[in-house]
């Protein structure tokens, strides 16, 4: 195997045991917290929780589809400050992984 090769092998492992750890931590809020009353909520407010969730499920789907999972990914944290959400440093790391998710698919 190619040094290449064994990049993309470590990268995609890397992706996908980092997301994997990033979504269950999110979960732990969940169960946690409870899910949030979506329909109750601000229409912003709901939607914040919406794209965290897509967000955390594209990770989850990269393990099977990398390529949709990671964009999935960076699609959710692209529109988040599209809606106003504050605080969007705080996902830059799951950008960064569905971002390696898809730079490992792509090559």
């Amino acid at each position: 195997m190619s040094v290449a090769g064994r990049a993309v092998v470590i990268g995609r492992w890397t992706a996908r045991v980092a997301g994997t750890l990033m979504a269950l931590f999110f979960l732990a809020f969940f169960v946690g917290e409870g899910f949030p009353p979506i329909f109750r909520l601000p229409w912003r407010e709901s939607l914040s929780v919406l794209l965290m969730s897509a967000m955390m499920a594209g990770l989850l789907l990269a393990w099977k589809w990398e390529g949709l999972g990671g964009v999935l990914a960076l699609a959710a944290v692209g529109l988040m400050p599209l809606i106003g959400m504050r605080g969007i440093g705080l996902f830059l790391v799951p950008a960064a992984i569905g971002l390696l998710h898809v730079v490992c698919w792509w090559r």
